[in-house]
């Protein structure tokens, strides 16, 4: 295998594979939040939301920095704090408008993904796939 220039790696990260020009109506952080929030409210002791508890576990985050994403979607409107009477503890709910943009960015990465399926043959595309999580799985390991 040869040897890439420090500048051609850096050029992969920053151009070739800059996963945030893929989301255009929300910023990828927000997404990724977002699609936590939703997938963990689906596993939630809480039927409609998610516990910062359960958010930080599911992500590895600490409840500290979750609850300061979290303050900063709500600000943007993406979630409402509502409060479990029963319990009284506090958790957290996407709004229409967090729906309304996941749905949006969902069609856009469909939209890609059916052409990225039409342009590129199967076999190619599912080991690119493979590679591509193994660059991730890379990228993991080396930032722990």
């Amino acid at each position: 295998m040869h040897e890439l220039s420090r500048a051609a790696v850096e050029d992969f990260f920053v151009q070739t594979f800059d996963v945030d020009k893929v989301f255009s109506s929300v910023k990828r952080a927000d997404y990724l939040f977002l699609y936590y929030i939703e997938h963990c409210s689906k596993s939630s002791q809480h039927e409609s939301g998610a516990y910062l508890w359960e958010l930080a576990e599911m992500m590895n985050m600490s409840i500290t920095d979750i609850s300061k994403a979290v303050t900063k979607l709500h600000d943007k409107g993406y979630v409402e704090w509502k409060t479990n009477a029963e319990k009284s503890k506090t958790y957290v709910e996407l709004t229409k408008t967090a729906h309304r943009l996941m749905e949006e960015e969902r069609d856009y990465m469909k939209r890609c993904f059916d052409e990225i399926e039409a342009e590129i043959d199967t076999d190619e595309l599912s080991a690119m796939i493979k590679t591509m999580r193994k660059v991730g799985e890379i990228i993991k390991k080396n930032r722990t």
